[in-house]
């Protein structure tokens, strides 16, 4: 067991602020940080030394936390990872659960949560004296097996999974014509991001897949309406959502398949088979969060979308960004001379909503023009176009 003087954490963060910040509050307890500003320099200094443990935040200037994450991975290294984000998104997060990411957290971040966050990650790692006993938490005793509460804490908030939805709007005559299914449950502390993540740590996911995927189907019997619903790239291959002759298919010409942008461009490859597969089937596919990710035309070229959806993030504030409302604009003419419709996420204002207009966008969706309801979609009844 090692003892304080002889931990050491690597930090990979290209804010220089919150860079030092983080290296002040780890400085006094543990024997060596070196920090860095990016990935190719996290690479170097893994190359030139080991490390108890990695904090990193998620994006970079010159890649992601995890791509470093899958990199230490694939070389076998099992050191510790930590991921902080100003930004978090549920791919990533499921992405670092997955590789083994001890925690994923949310910027900004506390000291007293830094100190304890580091010191259960050090604890998994063995090193159960690296930090002060007030910066440690239980979970290091259970040496990677989940506590019991956490299962417990599931099994709540499977049983209270249900389906909330958030209508898809025609700009041109303000009526829905589709309804995307928006995972909620009746725990407060379990936002879809958290409740995603400790299905993934439980070794659980597929379970809680299953569950909503059974809310959405009886969401939809006995309506018209056309649903958007959320899928995850490795969803595409596995039975238990999206099964040949599964109780989905009989509901896929009323099915847009949402694929997030942000996903690894050597992934999107690997999609092309299963997405035309699913094509031929019924289903369409939806490019999800567009301009929030690194894909960019690459997705198009071996995803080619049915449906393009812009990220909240490129429509926020557009009446005050003349920038963004260039690229907004460069955007929705792309996807149009495509032959692909767009739908512009988060619209809040209506200052914003005469932009998208202007921009030439056909379809919005965001709080402006509807707040998710859990009302069944049978009272929400819309036709979505051909």
């Amino acid at each position: 067991m090692k003892n304080a003087s002889a931990s050491s954490i690597l930090v990979v963060e290209d804010d220089a602020r919150v860079r030092d910040a983080i290296c002040r509050t780890l400085a006094t307890h543990v024997a060596f940080v070196e920090a860095t500003a990016d990935l190719a320099a996290a690479r170097a200094a893994l190359g030139r030394r080991s490390f108890d443990l990695v904090l990193t935040d998620l994006q970079l200037p010159d890649g992601t936390g995890i791509e470093l994450v899958r990199a230490l991975r694939a070389a076998r290294d099992a050191t510790a990872v930590v991921i902080l984000t100003g930004a978090p998104d549920l791919e990533s997060a499921i992405e670092a659960v997955h590789l083994g990411a001890v925690r994923y957290l949310r910027k900004p971040v506390s000291t007293a949560e830094l100190r304890q966050v580091v010191g259960e990650a050090l604890a998994r790692a063995g090193d159960t004296r690296a930090l002060p006993p007030s910066a440690k938490s239980p979970v290091g005793e259970w040496a990677g097996r989940p506590p019991p509460v956490e299962a417990a804490q599931l099994d709540r908030a499977l049983a209270g999974v249900h389906v909330a939805w958030q209508p898809i709007v025609d700009l041109a005559t303000c009526r829905p014509v589709a309804f995307e299914a928006l995972v909620r449950c009746e725990d407060a502390a379990l936002p879809p991001l958290k409740l995603f993540a400790l299905a993934a740590r439980l070794g659980r996911r597929e379970e809680l897949t299953l569950r909503i995927r059974d809310c959405v189907l009886r969401g939809m019997v006995g309506t018209r309406s056309h649903v958007f619903l959320n899928v995850r790239a490795d969803e595409l291959n596995e039975s238990v959502m999206l099964a040949e002759g599964g109780p989905l298919e009989q509901h896929a010409r009323r099915l847009t398949l949402e694929l997030n942008e942000r996903s690894a461009l050597e992934e999107l490859v690997e999609l092309r088979e299963p997405v035309e597969g699913l094509r031929r089937r019924g289903f369409r596919i939806a490019l999800d969060d567009l301009g929030a990710g690194s894909a960019g035309v690459g997705t198009f070229v071996h995803v080619t979308p049915d449906i393009a959806k812009i990220d909240r993030s490129m429509v926020t504030a557009l009446d005050q960004e003349p920038l963004k409302r260039h690229i907004f604009g460069a955007t929705v003419r792309v996807c149009g001379e495509l032959g692909i419709p767009v739908v512009a996420e988060g619209i809040e204002t209506h200052a914003e909503l005469a932009l998208v207009r202007e921009a030439g966008c056909p379809f919005g969706q965001g709080y402006l023009l509807g707040r998710p309801s859990t009302r069944s979609l049978a009272e929400l009844e819309v036709v979505a176009p051909g």
